[in-house]
């Protein structure tokens, strides 16, 4: 599963979208014997660690993600981006242009 590179644009940017599309549709129930009693070694930076499956997940992998989400929201609303909750969870509605600043 060699990950396309991203150029910067946006067919390459969708060409990474299809791919994790395509490998999280490969995953099977069976992928996921074991996991609970899985070790994880990652990197974090400059530090290696290794941790317990669930707290990989808890205390690193969601923390991670909610972070990265709420970095690239940010720099997109800094960049002039409309976009907002309705665009996160489909739920949301507001009129075109409101703010709560």
């Amino acid at each position: 599963w060699a990950l396309p590179v991203w150029d910067g644009d946006a067919a390459s940017l969708k060409a990474q979208n299809a791919h994790a599309a395509r490998a999280v549709a490969a995953v099977t129930r069976e992928d996921f014997d074991g996991a609970a009693t899985a070790q994880v070694r990652h990197k974090a930076g400059d530090a290696i660690l290794t941790q317990g499956a669930e707290d990989y997940l808890v205390t690193f992998a969601i923390p991670n993600l909610w972070f990265h989400l709420a970095t690239a929201h940010s720099i997109l609303r800094a960049q002039g981006v409309a976009v907002g909750k309705a665009d996160f969870d489909g739920l949301h509605a507001y009129p075109d242009g409101f703010s709560f600043v």
